[in-house]
């Protein structure tokens, strides 16, 4: 079994720190919001680590739909972006940098996800994995 192409693991490294910073931030109690938001930002947390999994096991559907989700977060991000942009006091390099970042990530993700070796990589594993033994 050959190991994830440079780009699946780049994406999966970005994932696996987005995880550890949320983790930490829910063990340290960043969040000043109500109970139903701790458990909701623990559920998603469940679930970005279920669907990490079940991407590395070669889940196309897994793929597909994290693919659509980084889609629609990017158009999500552009709308933010326009707005910030918008009515920002003033015009900053932070407020640059937090736009550029927000884009940058949605579409990282989705063309990650989008790339042939991507692609290439979890037919493989699924059909590894369907194979008759």
């Amino acid at each position: 079994m050959r190991s994830p192409p440079w780009i699946l693991r780049a994406l999966l490294l970005v994932m696996a720190l987005q995880l550890v910073v949320d983790a930490a931030g829910l063990a340290l109690g960043w969040s000043t919001a109500g109970a139903a938001t701790l458990a909701a930002e623990m559920f998603a947390l469940a679930l970005d680590v279920l669907l990490a999994v079940l991407l590395l096991g070669g889940r196309e559907w897994v793929r597909r739909l994290l693919q659509t989700a980084a889609a629609l977060g990017f158009a999500i991000d552009l709308v933010l972006a326009v707005t910030w942009w918008a009515y920002a006091p003033e015009r900053s390099g932070v407020t640059a940098a937090i736009v550029a970042v927000l884009l940058s990530g949605s579409a990282f993700t989705w063309w990650a996800l989008g790339h042939r070796a991507t692609q290439a990589w979890v037919f493989e594993r699924w059909l590894q994995r369907t194979a008759p033994s």
